[in-house]
Parts: C-alpha cells; structure tokens; sequence
C-alpha cells in the first residue's frame, strides 16, 4: 500500500467515525443541509467516492460547470450526488484520463442521462 492509498484510507476511517458518532438528529441536519437523506448520505460515506472527476467530465463534454452552477444549482448538486454513489468510478477515470468520455460516457455514467439533456440544451441555446 503506497502513502496515498494509506492516506485514503486513514481520512475514510476518520469520515466513517464521525459519521456514527452524530446523533439521528445530526445526521439528519446534516443530510438535510447537503440536500439528501441521511441514509443516502450514509451511503456516500461509505461509498468513499469523491465527485472529483465530475468537473472534468463537464469540461470533456463543452458544459461549463460555473454557468451551471449558476443557472441550475439543484442539478448540479443532483448529479454530484449520483456521482459520490457510482460503482464505475474506475471506468469513468479511465474514460476521463484516456480522452474517451465524450464518445463513451453513455455506457458508464450515472449521469449520462441529465449530461445528454445539458448538451442538447446547450445546443439549443447556441442555435438561438
């Protein structure tokens, strides 16, 4: 296990405690404040997947992420939600890294679907 890997790991521990340490009444304020349910929140925990690679899927596709964030704050915090649960991760950093997302996200994303509505929105607005 390299340094990273152990570093990881150690910070994940440290989540999963805080985690069970907060009362129901915390946890739901705390669900409640990043706009899921406490049991999905419990999931994202111990999924220990960071939407990291979200930012980078939008910018291989031509979607501005500060516009969306502007214009939709609720879909974007929706699918980094999605992305924080996704059991592909490693395909989708391949796809990322390797430059393949735009041509292959479809048949990995949790997103595909809100992505391809983005795009064709996009496209619309650039037609006018």
């Amino acid at each position: 296990m390299n340094m990273h890997m152990f570093s990881d790991w150690i910070r994940h521990r440290r989540e999963m405690a805080e985690l069970d340490a907060m009362s129901p009444d915390e946890l739901g304020r705390v669900a409640h404040d990043i706009g899921v349910s406490p049991r999905e929140l419990e999931k994202m925990v111990e999924a220990d997947h960071d939407p990291e690679r979200l930012p980078e899927m939008l910018r291989a596709l031509g979607i501005d992420e500060a516009a969306l964030a502007r214009a939709e704050p609720a879909i974007l915090r929706d699918m980094q939600r999605l992305c924080s649960l996704c059991e592909t991760v490693g395909t989708c950093r391949h796809a990322l890294d390797a430059g393949i997302a735009p041509t292959t996200y479809r048949s990995f994303c949790v997103n595909a679907a809100t992505l391809e509505a983005l795009k064709a929105k996009q496209a619309q607005d650039a037609k006018g």
